[in-house]
């Protein structure tokens, strides 16, 4: 429970005392407190709770490892200061009675707080947290709501039990069409993504918590130590026969992808029948912006247009940032590549992707009519083929690219998993399993059919 991953060369983080916290974070972590130490709290449950917090704090800062899981280390204690942070800024602080977990650096569901809300939350909730999650929710949390669109960041966020009454809640601090979101930190306060410190962009929204960053600038590694075993290579288990097959898979599909450039024929060839189906019930569209009017009006062939243009604009997006900048979320506190100039007027020039090179841009994208939609596919179009011509002339180095997917790949726990279509998802139908396979900047997903395996879907982050 105490296990730290940000030891490597991180800046130093010091965590305020008891007395720098707000009212509301007292009440919230008093509530903690009474979950998980019951009678040991006594007569003053907020002297017990200043002392926890005092006593860890002091430990998280001198670095020392907590002699005990009574004390919460650093990653759990800069957790608690985010995710409440985030909940004060969006009005729905008093809406939760008790936290019962702060997760930190942990195998499973790190960096988030686990509860239960008042009873008359959900409306409250759904008004402030009104974006869809693309993808679904987890196990009891089936719900799953957002406070921003797909290109905003930072993005606070609710998994919700469907009687609304319990939450797993973080902050996703990184866009989804950063390929470095794809690392297990998207939720820690502490890391860095190449683009930006996450403490710096929730200080940008939600405002000052009382967590302080020694002030350093590192550099990027040494070649040597960059590009040395640049390829990590993860077997599946011998007995895991339909995730050695799904690995196969997924690889040839990324090679094919790496060397047309584009989805178009891959869509067709690669992806399963009705893909584009299982792709609306993720919430696929809707975290693009697009209404559920809109979506209902549109064939599934302009659906799959849609589909296709962003992906483009995403992997090659990818692809290229990878091969000119170290994206390692340790290494490098601020990014040290630009955007191509034509890339940065298309992108400026758009409302809903003009976030994604001005930080403090707003988050406006929400489509109610079919030419609002066009008009960004046009751009994503332009700016995918701009990113397409300097891939196609070799710009970038390649041993970048790799120590780039090394570095991402190193922070998955699970490359390969199995998990079963929800029954909403999959209506009348038998429930399916879906096999995923993450590698560097793509997550390929795929479901059996005519003995083969075929995509269903293209993950955008983790």
């Amino acid at each position: 429970m105490n296990g730290e991953f940000l030891s490597l060369a991180a800046p130093k983080f010091t965590i305020g005392t008891w007395d720098r916290l707000t009212t509301e974070q007292h009440r919230i972590f008093i509530s903690y407190v009474r979950a998980n130490f019951g009678g040991e709290v006594g007569t003053d449950p907020s002297a017990f709770a200043a002392g926890l917090w005092n006593d860890s704090v002091t430990t998280a800062n001198s670095s020392s490892t907590p002699a005990s899981d009574r004390l919460l280390n650093l990653s759990r204690l800069t957790t608690f200061v985010g995710v409440t942070s985030m909940w004060e800024k969006r009005n729905v602080i008093d809406r939760v009675t008790t936290v019962t977990n702060i997760n930190g650096d942990q195998p499973n569901a790190n960096f988030r707080l686990f509860g239960e809300l008042a009873a008359d939350s959900m409306e409250r909730i759904k008004k402030q947290f009104d974006q869809t999650i693309f993808g679904s929710g987890h196990g009891d949390y089936s719900i799953s709501r957002r406070e921003q669109g797909m290109w905003g960041q930072p993005n606070g966020q609710f998994s919700l039990t469907k009687d609304w009454l319990r939450f797993d809640s973080d902050v996703d601090y990184r866009r989804l069409i950063n390929p470095a979101h794809n690392t297990k930190d998207n939720s820690d306060i502490r890391a860095f993504d190449g683009s930006k410190s996450h403490l710096q962009r929730h200080i940008g929204r939600y405002g000052n918590v009382p967590i302080t960053m020694q002030d350093v600038h590192l550099g990027p590694p040494s070649p040597e130590a960059l590009f040395i075993s640049a390829d990590v290579h993860t077997e599946a288990a011998p007995q895991m026969e339909m995730i050695s097959q799904a690995n196969s898979a997924a690889l040839a599909f990324i090679e094919r992808f790496k060397t047309r450039l584009t989805l178009d024929g891959l869509f067709e060839e690669m992806f399963a029948a009705g893909a584009i189906n299982y792709i609306k019930s993720t919430g696929f569209f809707a975290a693009m912006g697009l209404t559920e009017e809109l979506v209902s009006s549109l064939r599934d062939a302009e659906l799959i247009r849609v589909y296709k243009r962003l992906m483009d604009f995403y992997y090659l997006r990818s692809l290229f940032q990878m091969r000119t900048e170290f994206l390692g979320i340790i290494a490098l506190g601020e990014r040290t590549e630009e955007e191509p100039p034509e890339v940065k007027d298309m992108l400026s020039s758009a409302p809903q992707l003009r976030v994604l090179v001005n930080e403090e841009a707003m988050d406006v994208s929400r489509f109610y009519q079919q030419a609002e939609l066009e008009e960004l596919i046009v751009t994503l179009e332009q700016a995918a083929s701009a990113y397409r011509a300097r891939l196609i002339s070799g710009e970038g180095r390649s041993q970048l690219f790799r120590a780039n997917v090394r570095s991402i790949n190193e922070q998955r726990r699970h490359p390969y998993h199995i998990d079963t279509v929800a029954s909403e998802v999959a209506g009348e139908a038998a429930p399916e399993n879906i096999y995923t396979v993450e590698h560097g900047i793509f997550v390929v997903q795929m479901v059996k059919e005519n003995a083969e395996l075929k995509i269903i879907n293209l993950g955008i982050g983790s």
